[in-house]
């Protein structure tokens, strides 16, 4: 008994082990935008509440724009978040933003630059939203429960690393339908504060935003394969199509730079393709297509009629004249498993007669072993009706 108590223990301090989840995705499944609010709208930069902005840098601002009052929020999403393992225990959860330089708002600003605190909030948005659509009009719903107050920036071009975000993370994923990323703004609604982040979008991946989480319990389960085969074969006179969707993915990019699901080949080789899901994982996948001669695929009749007529007097197998250089071996059986023909030499068939006589009228069993000239092997079994 003490064994297998012990047993147990160790069992479950395998499932229950430590893993460490690292999120910082690219363009293909980062999900981050800023939205943008104006207190009226302006000669020059119209009704921006109204449009979506997805770009490679994410400003949070409370700034004035020719003149006029507003601000811009980052709403910053890690879908991975909400797919850990059943059970999952959270230790742990770093997020880390990075200072974007080159881009159409500058930088940082301070407290000694502009004299207000500079204080800014990490909370967790509630409601679902999409990256390409969301506008300040149609702005998610967040909570302050667990919200981070991070400290004011103290230089231009400070990065933000490793923030406790573990709360807001447990947060997250213990209720997926209320936890949808994190939404970055400034505590005091009054110009003039700016932060400037590098978005999934940046041209330097190790710029996008971050986030390790630390967690207690199973590892995510590996991605599925995209294809169910190493290999296919497909007639060379027709050419093939290649499908390389799965649950999940979000993004295609084959070998040669096509970013469909559908990939369309008409030489045989190895074509390889890499689809990204909707967690972030990259799946990589090849298959091999071979091109077979489909001309010198055997075909059979389901009927013959032996009466000398000269017309469907036997029964074999039917290929083209031109194709040479395979092997074949081909039996006939009645219907209770007798073996009534059989023949390895190409162009032999049987003419209806058993033992010199003819065999009754009825339904035959036929099996055929077929390796044609470029080493494919087909077995084909199929039935054939003796007409008399």
């Amino acid at each position: 008994m003490g064994r297998l108590i012990l047993f147990l223990l160790l069992l479950a301090g395998s499932l229950s082990a430590q893993q460490t989840l690292l999120l910082q995705p690219g363009p293909e499944c980062g999900k981050d935008v800023h939205i943008w609010h104006l207190e009226q709208e302006s000669p020059t930069f119209g009704k921006p509440w109204e449009r979506n902005f997805g770009e490679s840098y994410l400003p949070v601002m409370e700034w004035t724009w020719g003149g006029i009052p507003g601000r811009r929020w980052v709403l910053l999403d890690f879908p991975a978040l909400r797919q850990l393992p059943a059970g999952a225990s959270i230790l742990e959860a770093r997020l880390s933003l990075f200072h974007l330089a080159q881009n159409a708002d500058g930088s940082h600003s301070t407290p000694a630059e502009t004299g207000l605190p500079h204080r800014w909030l990490i909370q967790r948005i509630i409601e679902p939203w999409e990256e390409s659509a969301v506008t300040w009009g149609t702005r998610p719903a967040f909570t302050s429960e667990n919200e981070l107050v991070m400290p004011a920036p103290q230089s231009n071009t400070q990065n933000f690393e490793n923030l406790d975000v573990t709360a807001l993370a447990r947060d997250i994923a213990a209720d997926p339908a209320a936890g949808y990323g994190f939404l970055l703004r400034f505590e005091l609604e009054d110009y003039y504060q700016k932060l400037i982040f590098a978005s999934s979008e940046a041209d330097n991946p190790s710029l996008r935003p971050r986030l390790e989480v630390i967690y207690e319990g199973p590892p995510l389960p590996p991605p599925p394969d995209v294809f169910a085969e190493t290999e296919i074969r497909h007639c060379e006179e027709a050419a093939v199509e290649l499908n390389a969707a799965i649950p999940g993915a979000v993004a295609y990019l084959w070998e040669d730079g096509s970013t469909a699901p559908m990939f369309q080949v008409e030489e045989a080789g190895t074509y390889s393709v890499s689809v990204t899901l909707e967690s972030c994982a990259v799946v990589t996948d090849s298959i091999s297509v071979v091109m077979d001669d489909c001309r010198c695929r055997p075909v059979f009749p389901n009927a013959f009629s032996p009466n000398g007529d000269g017309v469907n007097d036997l029964f074999g197998i039917l290929l083209p004249e031109d194709c040479q250089g395979f092997q074949m071996e081909f039996r006939i059986f009645n219907r209770w498993g007798g073996k009534v023909f059989q023949t390895s030499t190409p162009g032999e068939a049987w003419d209806g007669n058993l033992k010199g006589r003819p065999a009754p009228a009825d339904t035959y069993h036929y099996t055929l072993e077929f390796t044609g000239a470029n080493g494919e092997h087909l077995s084909l079994a199929g039935d054939v009706t003796l007409i008399r």
